[in-house]
C-alpha cells in the first residue's frame, strides 16, 4: 500500500523566488497561419460543394415526388 501516491491536485509552476512561470506563446508563424487558410479553405470548398449538391439534387427530388404523387393517386 505504500507505493500508492495520493492525488495532490494540480501542480502549480512557480520559480525560486515565488512568481508563477508564464505558458509559452502561441505559435503565430506563418506556417500556422498556412494551415488556418488551408482549414478555411477546406471548409469554404465543402459549403460549396454541399450548395451545388442541393442545388442539383433538388429538382431531381422534386420530379421524383410528382411522378410518385401520380402513380399513387392517378386518375382510374
Amino acid at each position: 500500500m505504500s507505493s500508492m501516491k495520493k492525488d495532490e491536485g494540480q501542480v502549480i509552476d512557480m520559480t525560486p523566488e515565488g512568481e508563477f512561470v508564464d505558458p509559452p506563446p502561441p505559435k503565430n508563424g506563418v506556417g500556422a497561419f498556412l494551415v488556418r487558410l488551408a482549414i478555411f479553405g477546406l471548409v469554404i470548398g465543402a459549403v460549396g460543394l454541399m450548395f451545388w449538391t442541393m442545388v442539383l439534387a433538388l429538382p431531381l427530388l422534386l420530379l421524383a415526388a410528382l411522378v410518385g404523387y401520380f402513380m399513387a393517386f392517378r386518375p382510374r
